[in-house]
């Protein structure tokens, strides 16, 4: 697997660190696959300086009856319980299946978390009728987030492609 080396100054913090989003991703993708009442989508929040996975969410719309409950949202609430105020947000980076929506990308802003990498772009769920906001990441955060896309995007549009909503809705 291809690994990644690099160094950045972001918001006065500095990463030094070996990472490799493709084994986080690749556990993503498992997880995902296992989803059987829920849209396919599932994130991470790993620790920038151990590498440690703290917390994981999958998507809960459905099976909440709850819109808001984005896998990044599931996997943010969970970190904000199980570490409550002994979290550094600005020392994570947000690990999603599929770049994430507006909702998401919000909570990301609101916590401080300076990095999200994701598989598959919004650009792709639109033109396979995913129901998204047509605007990218990107255009949205300014600069005020590190964005990494399209890791093992091959892997992760097959999550969508072989979805069928029709399967989990009534």
């Amino acid at each position: 697997m291809k690994k990644i080396l690099f160094l950045f100054i972001f918001a006065n913090i500095i990463y030094a660190k070996d990472l490799n989003y493709n084994t986080y991703m690749l556990k993503l993708i498992n997880i995902t696959k296992k989803i059987k009442h829920d849209f396919p989508f599932s994130a991470m929040i790993v620790d920038n300086e151990t590498g440690k996975i703290l917390c994981m969410g999958t998507n809960k719309n459905i099976s909440t009856n709850n819109p808001s409950l984005q896998s990044e949202i599931v996997a943010i609430n969970s970190c904000a319980k199980k570490y409550k105020h002994k979290i550094n947000w600005k020392n994570t980076t947000l690990i999603s299946t599929a770049e994430p929506c507006g909702i998401s990308l919000n909570a990301a802003l609101w916590a401080g978390i300076p990095k999200i990498v994701y598989g598959t772009s919004m650009k792709f769920l639109l033109k396979h009728k995913w129901k998204q906001i047509d605007v990218s990441n990107h255009k949205l955060v300014n600069q005020r987030i590190m964005i990494i896309g399209g890791i093992m995007a091959k892997k992760t549009n097959q999550l969508y492609l072989s979805f069928d909503p029709k399967s989990i809705i009534n």
